[in-house]
Parts: structure tokens; C-alpha cells; sequence
């Protein structure tokens, strides 16, 4: 790992997640250690509100210093997230990859995509794609507007079926304004008779309290009678009392002048009065009495005759009310039904107009979705491409790259190098003006190594992130003998001419000088050439019953 930093990483044959140890540990060692775990896979879920465990692929990125980096995967900038399975092609180089044709962009077993491209930028660089705001592409324009276009139909057809039975949108706008009119005019009819009908209405509602008020005062005055004839009768009554005491008065006095009828003694010779002299004062006042009564009588007739005339005329009042509230009901009775009928008829007028209205309405719905249609039917779109996205490299990077692959394979006793340039038509190297998918299947191979070497030194010289790990197999096929034809082909012309030279010598003391704190690992089927060994810990791999190491993995018994 960077900065010499040593781990162990265990995982079952079965696959699943990894376990995470520091420094180098044996199985069993490892076994007995705690290790942190490290996932397979992203997870890009939470639980309870915990991030999840970190992944691999995440563990190395953040070692290397490829944190949260996006490259764009096409010119809209839409980008992907860098992974370790995106970097594996600078990393690992298969034996096909090695020989292909193809550019060594290309992730393995796919054709070169934007993404490759913008992930060698990326490296090359140091710069993402992070800060790209993407754009919809051409093609998800066309189907937005193709959308669009099928509801927009949906909604014709449906509206079109809506007016199947309707009139034009010329004879809809003459019905409207013919149903405006008689609104209008059966509004003014209505609010005639609403006016009339409510001035009705407070007038019943007037001579209703009238007839109340002056039903309540004739009832008071005949109470009020009633309670003066009482009164009549109690006068009656006293001037009685007084007349009977006044006869008796006056009986006495007559009776005075006769002979004592005790005595027989002659009225001239009476000497005891018996108090017959207060006889003639009490029947002066009784008379005096009686005329004082007979006067209260007089002016209780008066009030009495009043009342009887204040009664009569309260009921004549009542009966003139009676009459009117009568006239009165009979003039809403024959208002009502004519004040429905223009209301029902108001009402069928508005809910016309308001149907109308709807189809008219819909008309100028459906010409809007029709001007739209066309408006969407007339749009082209071009191909679409984010601001400020490149998705190749820029000349002046990719001149510094070429740069370091041209010194790479001078150090390497490539013959003719001359100038070497990056085509960004190919996306790969030219050397001497001559494309590398021109060449035989060694010289390829040579030219791909460089390739990848070469960004391997480039970003070490530029301080830029790189996974650190380099893995080439068969680099050198071009040194391929005659048992090894049969799957390679014979040498080209170029191939031989390669062969001739010490490249292969070179490409070794090479790779052990300049990635002195790097690790390089190259796959051979040829035996080094001498002197290899002084720069590189060469593994000779013989199987099981060959001379040297079984395999990659050492054996079971081997691990403890």
C-alpha cells in the first residue's frame, strides 16, 4: 500500500465479504486477529441512520487518494462514480488485452466508451467530473417530446369525442351571446318581481304588527270597561245606601211630630228630643253626598262612552287591517308562481350558458393542444453536450504523456521510436507516425506496456492518484519461439526486427529502476534474460510437479 504501509486481506473461497488485518499475517495468525470488515460490494443503503461498512473497492481508492471521484460516461454529463473496477485496466493487463487491437482504454471485453475516455482523463489529469452538471441527451429529448405528442392526442381524441354532438365553435359563440341576452332580460324580470314580492312581504310583515298592536289596545280598553262598570255598579250601589238612610231621615222627622207613642203625650208636650234634632243635618249631608257620587257618575259615563267609541273604531281598524293583510296575500299568492317560473327559467338559462361555455371552452382547449402539437411535432434536437465537458484529453496533457511514453520505450532500445503522439481519433499511441494497431501482435504488446507504464510514471511525476500496482502478462511475446507459434503466429517482419534488439534486457532494468516504490509484476512465458535478477524478484511457477512455485497461491500445507 502508499507510504509502505503493510495489510493482510482474508476472504473465504466461497466469496462473500473480506476481513481487513495490519501488516503481513499468516492464515492462522489471521484466524486468531480481529480484523475490521471490509464489504465486497458498494452499499449505498443506511440502517438506522449508521453509514455502511466501507467496501474494498472504497478502501484502496481512499489509500491512493481517488476519493469520491465522477467521470462523465457521456458528452449529456452523466457520470459514473470511480471504482477499482474501473481502474482494473491500468492495473491488470490480460494477455488479450495485451495483443489487441483495441484501445488500451477499453475495459476488458468492451468496446471503447465515453467512460474510458474520461476516466484516462482523469488520471492523466487529475481533474473529474464532479462539477458537470448534466444535460438530457438528444434521444431522451426526442421521447420527452414523443410523450408529449401521445398525450397530447390522447387529449384531442378525448376532446374530440367531447363535441361529437356539439355545435361549431362559431355557432357556440352565437348561442352564447343569444343566452347572454335572455339572462340578462329574465335577471331584470326577476329582480322586478323579487322587488315587488319582498315589498309585499314587508307590508304584510307591517300590518301584521299593526293588527297585533291595535288588537292588544282594544283589549285593554275593554278590560278597562269592564273594570268602570264595576265601578258604575259600586256608585249605584252607594247612592242607594245613601237614599235608604235619607228616607229613614226623613220618616223619623215625620214620625216626631205624632204623640209619644210611650207616653200618648202630645208633641207640644215632649220634653226629651231623642236626638231627632240632628235628623236634618245628617240628611243634608247625605243629599250632599249623593250629588257628589252622582257627579263621579257622570264623568264615569263620559269615560265609558269614550272607551266604547276608542273600542268601536279599534275594531273597525282591525277589520280595514284584515281586509288589507287579505288583499295582500292574494297579491303574493299570484306573485309566487310567476316569480318561479322566471327563476327556474334564469336558472335554465345559466346552466345553458354554462354548458355552452364548457364547449367553447373545450374548442379553445383543443386549438392550444393542436398549436402545441405542432410546436412539438416541428422540434429537431441536435446532439446534446454538458457545458464545459470534454470527455477526450486536451491537447497539452495528452503532449505530456506522449512525452513520457517516447522517453519510456528510448529507455527500452525500442528501434525508430521518433516522435511519439496520441491520436484522439484512436485514443491510443503512434510511434513514428505509425498507429499501433498497425503493428504484429508483439509489437502491440510492447507499445501497450508502454502505454500503461507510461501512465503509471506520468501520474508519479505529476504527483497525481494511481492504484500503485501494475500487473503485464506476456509483454514480451515478441520473443515468442517456434512452439509457441501455434497460438501467436508467426513473427511480422516488424516483430523479427524487435526481436533483433535488446528490448527485452532493457524493459527490465528499466521497470526495476523506475518504479522503485511501485510494484510492477510481469507474466512471462520466457525465461528472463540475465542479469534480470539483480533488479527483480523473479518467481519461476512449474505447477505441481515442476521446479519452482505450484502457483500465485501458495498450498495449503504451505500457509500456516
Amino acid at each position: 500500500m502508499p507510504q509502505n504501509e503493510k495489510v493482510t486481506l482474508q476472504r473465504s473461497t466461497r466469496g462473500g465479504d473480506l476481513l481487513l488485518f495490519s501488516g503481513f499475517l499468516s492464515e492462522s495468525q489471521a484466524n486468531a486477529a480481529e480484523g475490521t470488515e471490509l464489504k465486497s460490494k458498494a452499499q449505498a443503503t443506511r440502517k438506522r441512520g449508521k453509514p455502511s461498512a466501507q467496501n474494498l473497492s472504497q478502501y484502496i481508492l481512499e489509500k491512493v487518494g481517488i476519493q469520491s471521484a465522477k467521470v462523465a460516461r457521456n458528452e449529456q454529463g452523466e457520470t459514473n462514480q470511480v471504482s477499482l473496477r474501473m481502474l482494473s485496466p491500468y492495473m491488470m493487463v490480460a494477455e488479450t488485452e495485451m495483443i489487441s487491437e483495441a484501445s488500451p482504454l477499453a475495459q476488458r471485453g468492451s468496446r471503447l466508451a465515453s467512460v474510458d475516455k474520461s476516466l484516462f482523463r482523469f488520471l492523466v489529469s487529475g481533474k473529474d467530473d464532479t462539477s458537470i452538471i448534466a444535460v438530457r441527451s438528444a434521444d431522451k429529448l426526442r421521447a420527452n417530446r414523443d410523450g408529449k405528442l401521445e398525450l397530447l392526442q390522447e387529449l384531442l381524441d378525448a376532446g374530440a369525442d367531447k363535441l361529437k354532438d356539439q355545435p361549431s365553435f362559431s355557432e357556440l359563440e352565437a348561442q352564447a351571446s343569444s343566452l347572454q341576452n335572455s339572462i340578462d332580460q329574465s335577471q331584470e324580470q326577476l329582480a322586478t318581481t323579487q322587488s315587488e314580492l319582498d315589498r309585499l312581504q314587508v307590508e304584510r310583515r307591517r300590518l301584521h304588527e299593526q293588527r297585533s298592536d291595535e288588537a292588544t289596545k282594544a283589549s285593554e280598553l275593554r278590560a278597562m270597561l269592564v273594570r268602570f262598570e264595576e265601578l258604575g255598579t259600586v256608585y249605584a250601589s252607594d247612592i242607594e245606601r245613601l237614599e235608604g238612610l235619607d228616607e229613614a231621615g226623613f220618616l223619623t222627622d215625620k214620625l216626631s211630630q205624632a204623640n209619644c207613642p210611650l207616653c200618648g203625650a202630645d208633641p207640644e208636650f215632649q220634653t226629651h228630643s231623642h236626638g231627632l234634632d240632628q235628623i236634618a243635618s245628617q240628611r243634608t249631608a247625605i243629599g250632599q253626598e249623593i250629588q257628589k257620587i252622582q257627579a263621579r257618575q257622570s264623568e264615569l259615563q263620559v269615560e265609558v262612552y269614550g272607551l266604547i267609541y276608542d273600542v268601536t273604531a279599534l275594531n273597525e281598524s282591525i277589520q280595514m287591517i284584515n281586509s288589507d293583510i287579505k288583499s295582500n296575500e292574494a297579491s303574493i299568492t299570484r306573485l309566487r308562481p310567476k316569480e318561479g317560473n322566471q327563476r327556474r327559467q334564469f336558472q335554465r338559462s345559466v346552466a345553458q350558458l354554462a354548458k355552452n361555455d364548457a364547449a367553447i371552452a373545450t374548442h379553445t382547449q383543443l386549438a392550444g393542444y393542436e398549436d402545441l402539437r405542432e410546436s412539438y411535432s416541428a422540434q429537431t434536437f441536435s446532439k446534446q453536450k454538458a457545458d464545459g465537458l470534454k470527455l477526450g484529453i486536451e491537447t497539452h496533457y495528452s503532449a505530456q504523456f506522449s512525452q513520457t511514453v517516447q522517453l519510456i520505450l528510448e529507455a527500452w532500445n525500442f528501434p525508430d521510436v521518433g516522435v511519439v503522439s496520441y491520436s484522439d481519433s484512436n485514443q491510443d499511441i503512434i510511434v513514428n507516425g505509425r498507429e499501433r494497431h498497425d503493428n504484429g501482435k508483439g509489437v502491440r504488446a510492447i507499445l501497450h506496456s508502454a502505454f500503461k507504464v507510461g501512465l503509471a510514471l506520468h501520474c508519479k511525476n505529476k504527483g497525481l492518484a494511481h492504484p500503485g500496482v501494475l500487473v503485464l502478462d506476456s509483454p514480451l511475446v515478441t520473443y515468442r519461439g517456434p512452439l509457441q507459434f501455434e497460438k501467436y503466429g508467426e513473427l511480422r517482419e516488424d516483430e523479427k526486427r524487435l526481436q533483433a534488439t535488446s528490448l527485452n534486457s532493457a524493459f527490465y532494468t528499466h521497470l526495476s529502476e523506475a518504479f522503485f516504490n511501485q510494484q510492477v509484476i510481469v507474466l512471462e512465458n520466457q525465461d528472463p534474460p540475465s542479469g534480470v535478477s539483480d533488479h527483480a524478484n523473479i518467481v519461476m511457477f512449474g505447477g505441481e510437479k515442476g521446479i519452482g512455485r505450484e502457483g500465485f497461491f501458495p498450498p495449503l500445507a504451505t500457509r500456516q
